[in-house]
This record gives structure tokens, C-alpha cells and sequence, in this order.
């Protein structure tokens, strides 16, 4: 009788113990961890001659490692949908490149966000930054 008792109790504290850490990573993180750190990780030259940006970050960031880049773009114009694209990337000397070729009258407003996440990390990491024809 004892023997049942104490199997009934010790289930409960497995399904309990079970549960709390299934639904701490399930909730661990809802939205991606954005922070001005890690948009300073992602650096823009803008080429007047070539007309395109260069974007150039490490492939790690807080210990995760890249997983995507995307191209944003929106137009002033309230009838320009806007669009998002994934970028081709090349991986140098651990930091990671793409090109965005650009025609200099062009109008909408772009930006860059650059996702860091790890194949068995919850949160993705993201840097975000505008492209500035300077």
C-alpha cells in the first residue's frame, strides 16, 4: 500500500516537474530580441559608382549563428504594397556579405533585417537597419 502511495505522489511530481519545463520553453520567448546592440553589428557602405549597398555582420551574434537576411522595402507612396525578399549571402573570415544593387532614383525607403538564430535557440536575435545613400 505504501509502495502505490508513493508511486501516485512521485507521478505527479514528474508530470508536474514535466510540465513547468515544457511550458517555460514553449513561452521562453514571444517576440525576438531586438536592441540597438545588435543593429550596430551590421555595417552599410553604399557604392555611388555600382549603385549598391554593401552589407557586411558576423556570423554569430550573442553565440547564435545567422540564419537569414531580408530586404525590406516600403514605398512613401501610400499605393506601393511593399515587399521583403531573402538576400543571397557569402561568408568570408567569419562575417557574411550580400549586395543590394540599388538605381539612384529610387525612392522607397529600405531596410535590412538581419536574423540570428541557432538551431536549437528559442528567441531569434534580430538587427535592423535602414539603407542610406550617403
Amino acid at each position: 500500500m505504501l509502495f502505490v502511495a508513493l508511486g501516485g505522489i512521485l507521478n505527479r511530481i514528474i508530470i508536474t516537474l514535466l510540465f513547468l519545463i515544457f511550458a517555460t520553453n514553449a513561452y521562453a520567448c514571444l517576440v525576438p530580441i531586438r536592441s540597438p546592440e545588435f543593429d550596430k553589428l551590421i555595417k552599410i557602405t553604399w557604392d555611388r559608382e555600382q549603385y549598391n549597398f554593401l552589407i557586411a555582420f558576423p556570423e554569430k551574434a550573442d553565440g547564435q549563428l545567422f540564419q537569414n537576411l531580408t530586404l525590406n522595402i516600403s514605398g512613401k507612396d501610400k499605393d506601393f504594397p511593399g515587399t521583403s525578399a531573402d538576400l543571397k549571402t557569402y561568408s568570408k573570415d567569419g562575417k557574411v556579405f550580400a549586395y543590394i544593387r540599388s538605381l539612384e532614383t529610387l525612392e522607397n525607403n529600405l531596410s535590412v533585417s538581419v536574423w540570428w538564430q541557432s538551431e536549437h535557440d528559442l528567441c531569434a536575435i534580430i538587427g535592423q537597419v535602414e539603407l542610406i545613400k550617403s
